[in-house]
């Protein structure tokens, strides 16, 4: 979100950009180096063996490492854009904290926005001309922010097993563990972190290391 702010407010430098946060403000990044060795190849099987309770201890301390966070870099670029302007009298790029979008209306001139504020639970409207989204995804898992599996499976996701907590079993070699023997392989690649953990959706330097499980377990299969 933040990115996308400094793109929009570099490309139109007259316009009128705000940013919408949840939060009191805009989170920085967690980049201890203790934290990044959860996107080390140690970390992911220690996370695959872990109890859905202790994963979800352990996505509790991840989770700033790559959701819901800003790098420091492009965090102080956007503060002093901010400052500048407010210097110049001709502030145009703005962050509101603690704010929900409760409602978006598409009209003739553009976009009505009901805007409250979470903790006085006051509501203003704003009219855009254009709004952006950057709401991020929904991993896979049975609770209301996530997707119980891939909408692409809809057709055969009766072919495959969940566990008792709701999620769907996903072996180490990232294939999904089927209801019958005989069952065609199916792999998932880059939609595991619930069974293997961030590093499955955060870490360019794992790909490689995910790439080359997979492509065992498919030679396992006869298959490659």
């Amino acid at each position: 979100a933040v990115e996308i702010v400094l793109a929009l407010a570099a490309r139109f430098p007259h316009a009128r950009i705000v940013n919408y946060v949840r939060r009191f403000g805009l989170p920085l990044k967690d980049t201890s180096p203790f934290s990044e060795e959860g996107f080390f190849p140690g970390f992911t099987d220690y996370y695959y063996r872990a109890s859905r309770s202790a994963k979800n201890t352990l996505d509790a301390y991840m989770r700033p490492t790559n959701y819901s966070s800003t790098d420091a870099d492009v965090l102080h670029e956007l503060y002093v854009l901010i400052y500048e302007q407010r210097l110049d009298g001709d502030q145009r790029v703005f962050v509101q904290g603690n704010r929900q979008v409760r409602a978006a209306q598409v009209e003739s001139t553009g976009v009505r926005l009901n805007v409250e504020e979470v903790h006085t639970h006051d509501v203003v409207t704003d009219r855009a001309d254009l709004v952006v989204l950057a709401t991020g995804f929904r991993n896979l898992g049975p609770h209301p922010d996530q997707e119980r599996y891939p909408a692409m499976l809809a057709g055969v996701i009766d072919r495959f097993q969940f566990d008792a907590d709701g999620y769907l079993i996903v072996e180490p070699e990232y294939r999904l563990r089927p209801v019958l023997d005989g069952t065609p392989p199916l792999f998932l690649n880059g939609l595991c972190e619930s069974s293997h953990g961030i590093g499955d959706a955060g870490s360019f330097s794992l790909l490689s290391l995910r790439a080359a499980t997979i492509i065992d377990g498919l030679r396992k299969e006869g298959i490659a």
